[in-house]
């Protein structure tokens, strides 16, 4: 026959072994590294934009967008999904590396270039390819620039340049407005 001092027992080991376990990793995380300022400045993005994408030079009409920046990895990373189930569905993850920001462009080109910080201001981020594995600049087509310009904390234009045969080729514009 089971006590009341028995199931009390079971109750309370079962409650601590669910609990150590817990307890013990926030003691082992490390504590957070400052964070740049131009990656607190995207940081800052947080949240769902709408806007246009254009090609200026193009009689090209601009296309809605739309781009959403969340903060994730316990506030370590910055991830930006552009153009949402679309077919050209694109995911940027901001980081910051040895104190300056950075950011892997995982492209609809199939292609991943990784770039980093060029100039910063408090009005505007540019970031250029660094070395990236698997892409050869001089070659292969890929993306490599993003200029990020912030007039106020409701608007975000970015504008995206693409390298073909070494060479700067199209230009895409997102302007952008934060969804309420």
């Amino acid at each position: 026959m089971i006590t009341f001092k028995k199931i009390t027992l079971a109750a309370v080991v079962l409650g601590l072994s669910g609990a150590l376990p817990r307890a013990a990793y926030a003691h082992d995380r490390p504590a957070p590294k400052p964070s740049s300022t131009e990656f607190n400045q995207v940081k800052q993005l947080a949240g769902k934009w709408s806007g246009t994408s254009t090609h200026p030079g193009t009689d090209e009409k601009p296309a809605p967008v739309n781009v959403e920046f969340e903060v994730t990895a316990a506030g370590s990373a910055i991830e930006e999904t552009l153009m949402q189930d679309t077919p050209h569905e694109m995911v940027d993850m901001y980081t910051d590396e040895n104190g300056k920001l950075a950011m892997t462009h995982y492209c609809a080109l199939g292609n991943q270039p990784h770039m980093v910080l060029k100039q910063a201001s408090p009005k505007s981020i540019s970031l250029e390819m660094g070395p990236t594995i698997g892409i050869d600049p001089v070659k292969d087509q890929h993306m490599h620039s993003l200029a990020l310009e912030f007039p106020d904390a409701n608007h975000l234009t970015e504008r995206w340049t693409s390298y073909k045969d070494g060479k700067a080729g199209e230009t895409v514009l997102f302007k952008l407005t934060r969804v309420p």
